[in-house]
């Protein structure tokens, strides 16, 4: 417990350095996946989630990047459009002009005039109003409808299949707290996998389907399915999750039901509850993130499995990635198949370990 517990806390964060409220915070890309846009601050003060970052072409400043989520020094965003961003890009968060799709920036050889000096004014006397964090709905989906057949010498093998799947997350929905994410696929074929009598769940898997409340910047609470991806490889809860965040250190507790067993359906019997700690670095190069719970799970109202999870990822390298995960059980059940009875055994066991590592050898492609 305490070497697990060191992994976590020898992680130490980087300095902050102020901004002057309302000036532009230069930072620059430091990773670009197919779905993601990393940027890197002196300090993210004063930006907020769906905040709009800019990058200058020219004399005019351009909205590129919606900030999807946040640490103390860098920003996962979202690229506007078709733009495409590549490492060392410079980007800007530019606080006086969040209200407006650009701005023009003054030449060096501009002359002072009268106009110039009524409008900088006016920009000035604004700038309260900009500051003020307004949330902006952000919304996103996707339909995949596909068809597969296998055919044999032998009819009884031959096999159809169709496959439809949705997702759809709406962000911050009407400009409130309050955000929707939904994933599930519907499976049609001829010979079901699961046998489960009547059940809905035999064709419809659902993976994610959740309502989400910001509580400001620091506390988020989840409800519904939700895959956490602090808990990567623990899978869904069916229940509640909150997480309080305290840069570079944040706690979380998880409280519900796990998927059942047989068709990844709803299943009452399969209490879960625990909670864990996250911790996120970012350097110069690349970041690092490390979570370490504890997890107590039930079933039929007894305890079933107590483990330790620790996940860890790295960019180890430019476009090189490490994703780690591994599960300690502390207590568990041995059946003696001479009297039929199960004997309780608290002895720490690894039951689980997951290794890998990516390389992106393209900006679209990776291995």
């Amino acid at each position: 417990m305490k070497q697990l517990s060191l992994i976590l806390f020898l992680i130490t964060g980087l300095g902050l350095f102020g901004q002057n409220p309302g000036s532009p915070i230069e930072g620059s890309v430091t990773y670009v996946t197919t779905q993601n846009v990393y940027v890197k601050f002196t300090s993210t003060d004063g930006i907020k989630q769906g905040d709009t970052l800019y990058f200058q072409q020219g004399l005019n400043l351009v909205p590129g990047l919606i900030v999807k989520d946040l640490s103390s020094i860098s920003c996962v965003c979202i690229a506007l459009g078709n733009i495409t961003f590549k490492v060392n890009d410079k980007i800007l968060s530019n606080q006086s002009s969040q209200k407006g799709p650009s701005k023009t920036l003054p030449s060096a050889t501009t002359t002072p005039t009268s106009e110039n000096i009524t409008t900088a004014k006016q920009d000035t006397s604004s700038n309260s109003a900009s500051n003020k964090y307004k949330r902006k709905q952000l919304i996103h989906g996707f339909v995949n409808v596909a068809s597969n057949s296998d055919f044999s010498s032998q009819p009884a093998l031959n096999l159809h299949s169709e496959r439809l799947t949705f997702s759809f997350s709406a962000k911050d929905m009407g400009g409130s707290n309050l955000s929707l994410e939904w994933y599930f696929s519907y499976i049609q074929n001829d010979q079901q996998i699961n046998e489960v009598p009547n059940s809905i769940f035999n064709k419809l898997k659902i993976y994610d389907f959740a309502l989400i409340y910001d509580f400001g910047k620091r506390a988020t609470l989840s409800l519904g399915r939700k895959l956490n991806p602090k808990l990567s490889n623990m899978g869904a809860n069916d229940g509640l999750q909150f997480e309080l965040k305290f840069k570079p250190i944040s706690i979380g507790i998880i409280a519900g039901t796990r998927p059942a067993y047989s068709d990844y359906g709803f299943n009452s019997s399969l209490l879960q509850g625990g909670f864990y700690l996250f911790n996120e670095v970012d350097g110069k190069k690349g970041f690092m993130q490390t979570t370490l719970a504890f997890i107590n799970q039930t079933n039929a109202g007894k305890t079933d499995r107590r483990f330790l999870y620790l996940q860890h990822i790295n960019s180890l390298a430019k476009n090189l990635t490490f994703f780690g995960s591994l599960e300690a059980d502390i207590f568990g059940k041995t059946f003696n198949s001479v009297d039929s009875t199960f004997k309780s055994n608290t002895n720490p066991k690894l039951t689980n370990l997951y290794l890998s590592l990516s390389y992106r050898f393209l900006k679209h492609v990776g291995i």
